[in-house]
């Protein structure tokens, strides 16, 4: 069966969803539920949701999760999109393109109709349908004349289709390196590089002999990779992000103390009234988005971005849908506007500003391609000196990393890191059997996105303007385009200074959080006093301030 999206329904008023939906803190409170299952992992798990929240709009993300095995690729990947519609996720492994065909298709005419199998004509069926017909019992005569008519009809509608296997609104989560078949089928949609592909294969049939599938895939679905397969990491690495699961003791100790929870209280664990909740929300927005779509309204913006490199033009792509995806998060708590038939989520400067601070922790891994573990090898190691041996490196790596490796491996990372350019490779004069390794990249050369301490006062200046000049193209080109509160209330346009102050208001206490430290103590911290005991409560915002006010609110 296609699963369609139903019409929106109305929201009754006084529902818990309604209120859900207008909560200023829900940010706050996802994390807060993530945590619930996902210990630490922040940025890791919360690009997992947003990947997935992605898939309802109209240019889902690609996401990567890459580091050794047992470091929870599967585990934040699975967890984190337990709340979606089950019908928006598959869980792909090793599939062939005939077993996709199966699994997922759908048979359609030529006319874009599914066809129902069980409608194959038979000579009941036609003795019965001319019995009403006529109004009398057919002859055998007439019942074979209509019998091989409508036969050739069916055989002729067989002939002409097709079976469709559409990616709209889908997360592919692929657990395991997809077949390598499969992966070429799908890759110009994975790529975005075409919206509809057709193909054909051969495939057996029961009779042993041989037939011809024609097969169209469509739609750009939301995908997260947990393979490390490197020829499928190369060829969709530009069209991507790219996040490592944290490796640390703390994490460690946090995901063993869950565990003796679960086994020590298995009820805390079996239901989750805010996972209940959202799940609902979830559905609710992949209806609502279907046919919108959001808006980033801050010209200039990319002046917050790094290009210098080719893919960076890819990225900040990739980097807007990031901001779209939470902006759809709040779909009910945003402005909204109209135009040519179209409806229009607004994104706000706190959707713009937890975008960044989110990106800025997967901005390495991403742009290099490189789990995080081969990274904090060359900040935390190789880089403090000029000049290594590969004996050296190795035991300084036991010395601060666990678990060990052995020095081939050592060599092998140390490959990894000159293939990105970040380490030099050369013999040493004096011993031509040895390499001596050299760090290429310093912290200031390694990128242009600012780190997080300056990133406020930088991108408070970029959305200010940003939405100045967006506004003056507005007048500009379409006029008086009434802008309402969000897309429910349409009966009372917003004025410009209501409007600039709904989209430039932050609220503080959901952008701090996002202040990741290398070891997510601080966030850990927070979430635990915020609102642990009560996820999904409502509280009174009395931290939310327009942005032109950032210097002064930060420092409170």
């Amino acid at each position: 069966m296609i699963y369609r999206i139903e019409e929106e329904k109305p929201i009754n008023e006084e529902s818990e969803l309604l209120e859900f939906a207008k909560d200023d803190k829900i940010l706050i409170h996802v994390l807060n539920y993530l945590d619930w299952q996902i210990k630490r992992d922040y940025p890791t798990k919360l690009s997992c949701f947003f990947t997935g929240v992605s898939a309802f709009l109209k240019e889902p993300l690609n996401l990567f999760l890459k580091g050794p095995s047992s470091i929870g690729k599967s585990y934040n990947a699975t967890r984190s999109l337990r709340p979606f519609p089950s019908h928006a996720i598959w869980k792909l492994g090793g599939l062939s393109p005939t077993a996709l065909v199966h699994l997922h298709g759908v048979l359609m005419s030529k006319d874009g109709e599914e066809i129902d199998l069980d409608e194959k004509p038979t000579r009941r069926k036609i003795k019965l349908q001319l019995k009403e017909e006529l109004g009398r019992d057919p002859s055998k005569e007439e019942i074979e004349r209509k019998y091989h008519e409508e036969l050739k009809l069916w055989r002729e509608k067989l002939r002409e289709s097709y079976y469709l296997v559409d990616l709209t609104g889908k997360i592919l989560l692929f657990l395991e390196p997809p077949h390598p078949d499969t992966f070429h089928r799908l890759y110009p949609i994975l790529s975005h590089d075409a919206y509809r592909i057709s193909y054909r294969f051969t495939e057996k049939t029961k009779r042993g002999g041989f037939k011809t599938t024609h097969v169209v895939i469509q739609g750009w679905p939301a995908t997260i990779f947990l393979s490390t397969d490197k020829k499928y990491t190369e060829e969709l690495s530009t069209r991507s992000f790219t996040a490592t699961p944290e490796e640390s003791a703390e994490k460690y100790r946090a995901a063993n103390r869950l565990t003796t929870r679960k086994a020590a209280l298995p009820w805390q664990y079996a239901k989750n009234e805010f996972e209940e909740k959202l799940r609902l929300y979830l559905a609710r927005m992949e209806i609502v988005m279907a046919n919108k779509d959001v808006l980033v309204p801050f010209l200039g913006l990319e002046e917050a971005f790094p290009a210098e490199l080719p893919r960076d033009m890819r990225d900040y792509q990739h980097f807007i849908q990031f901001v779209k995806a939470i902006t759809a998060l709040h779909y009910l708590n945003r402005p909204y506007l109209e135009m040519d038939g179209k409806g229009y989520i607004i994104a706000s400067a706190q959707d713009v500003i937890v975008a960044m601070k989110l990106y800025y922790h997967i901005f390495e891994t991403t742009r290099t391609g490189l789990d995080k573990q081969l990274l904090d090898f060359y900040h935390k190691i190789i880089k403090t000196k000029e000049l290594w041996y590969a004996k050296e490196l190795t035991a300084e790596y036991n010395r601060r990393f666990r678990p060990p490796r052995s020095e081939k491996t050592i060599k092998r990372y140390l490959q990894v890191l000159s293939d990105v350019g970040y380490v030099n490779v050369r013999k040493d004069d004096d011993d031509r059997r040895l390499n001596i390794y050299e760090p290429l990249v310093k912290e200031e050369e390694k990128g242009s996105i600012l780190p997080i301490s300056e990133m406020s006062t930088f991108l408070t200046e970029i959305l200010e303007k940003g939405l100045e000049e967006w506004r003056k193209e507005m007048d500009t080109q379409t006029g008086n385009i009434p802008i309402f509160p969000n897309y429910r209330e349409r009966e009372n346009p917003l004025s410009w200074e209501q409007l600039k102050q709904k989209i430039l208001s932050v609220n503080w206490d959901v952008v701090s959080i996002f202040d990741f430290e290398e070891e997510s103590v601080k966030a850990e911290n927070k979430l635990e006093k915020m609102d642990n005991s009560e996820m999904g409560k409502i509280e009174p915002n009395s931290n939310s301030k327009v942005i032109g006010l950032w210097k002064w609110a930060s420092h409170e």
